[in-house]
């Protein structure tokens, strides 16, 4: 009975040993299922448009409510337009986009700037 226990305990032994060659073999190879992330370029973002300080604090602001709305981070940005209001006021239109692995999201935002507020509403496209 003794030797039937050696023999149980012999071929557990082996079993684990194999299992674990196994593991420890396939570790090492690439799997062919994974391919290597494919590489994308971020474009430049557009300059500042007239008039550059209002749009500097719109694309600001812009930028810190896109997180916060949206859990976004803008890589890339583009301006669509800009309109005079009143003397002060300014409506500036753009685009915000994030590049990720998982692919490009386009936000579009509407700003209302004048020296003492800013105001900014952020929509996906």
């Amino acid at each position: 009975m003794n030797s039937y226990f050696k023999f149980l305990l012999l071929l557990l032994l082996a079993a684990i040993a194999g299992g674990l060659f196994k593991i420890v073999s396939t570790l090492g190879t690439a799997d062919s299922r994974v391919s290597a992330p494919q590489e994308f370029k971020i474009p430049p973002s557009d300059p500042l448009i007239e008039p550059k300080e209002n749009a500097g604090r719109c694309l600001a602001t812009a930028k810190i409510v896109l997180p916060k709305q949206y859990d976004a981070f803008a890589n890339h940005s583009r301006f669509t337009g800009a309109k005079r209001l009143t003397d002060q006021t300014w409506q500036i239109r753009g685009e915000l986009s994030e590049y990720s692995a998982a692919g490009v999201k386009v936000f579009v935002f509407e700003c209302l700037d004048d020296k003492d507020s800013t105001g900014v509403e952020i929509h996906p496209k």
